[in-house]
């Protein structure tokens, strides 16, 4: 299962200014993604690689990496009270910047997520390293099922 999109922002290239003139004007941003799951045959896992590029003007930045996927608990598929539940962990490297370990934990329509920035660009001199602290808490809205390729065709 694959999955990639794309985003332009700013089209129309609005007019700025922090000055009120409003001579400058807004670089197109573009967004490209992209994310895999690979399921690990006999087992309860799978791997997720992913990547992320922003390009707005000379700004660049580029994130991949991945997770691993591990099911804990399966759906209930006759009385539907007990949901998946799913264990991610994992890291991602944001290009020349910070390495960001994470870790996920879902169940149902649920996720809460932990992760942290560690600084490994030239200011990790000053950073010594630290970064920041980031939680998540995720509502999944749309069944999975919705979007697969058997009903879609």
């Amino acid at each position: 299962k694959a999955k990639a999109g794309l985003a332009v922002f700013h089209l129309n290239r609005p007019r700025y200014s922090f000055l009120g003139s409003g001579s400058e004007r807004e670089y197109m941003k573009f967004v490209f993604h992209g994310s895999s799951a690979i399921g690990i045959k006999n087992t309860r896992g799978t791997i997720i690689p992913t990547f992320v590029v922003f390009r707005q003007g000379p700004l660049k930045e580029i994130t991949v990496g991945g997770l691993y996927k591990l099911l804990l608990v399966r759906d209930s598929k006759i009385t539907g009270y007990i949901k998946s539940t799913y264990l991610y962990f994992g890291a991602h490297y944001r290009w020349r910047d910070c390495i960001i370990p994470s870790i996920h934990f879902d169940m149902g329509s649920w996720g809460l997520g932990l992760s942290y920035d560690v600084n490994v660009s030239k200011l990790r001199t000053a950073s010594t390293l630290r970064g920041g602290f980031e939680i998540s808490l995720r509502f999944h809205t749309l069944d999975d099922y919705m979007f697969s390729p058997s009903i879609l065709f």
